[in-house]
């Protein structure tokens, strides 16, 4: 499914690429970060707000793409 949707938004399809941080570069997800503190908060409940932390995210999203592995291949 994570494939198909990729091809829809004529994006690269080599599924490897996106086993770490969804394939985002360090700076990448340092600006992610950045932005949603500048926009994103503004819109989030203080409640919402304490429990977002995209590292958490990423942790979680790359272990259950690490869990997947060769699935995606």
């Amino acid at each position: 499914m994570f494939k198909k949707k990729l091809q829809e938004d004529d994006a690269d399809t080599d599924l490897g690429k996106y086993k770490k941080n969804l394939g985002r570069s360090d700076e990448e997800i340092k600006e992610m970060n950045s932005r949603i503190e500048t926009e994103l908060f503004d819109v989030l409940a203080p409640e919402e707000r304490k429990n977002f932390d995209l590292s958490t995210a990423l942790k979680r999203i790359n272990k259950a793409m690490e869990a997947i592995g060769g699935h995606l291949l």
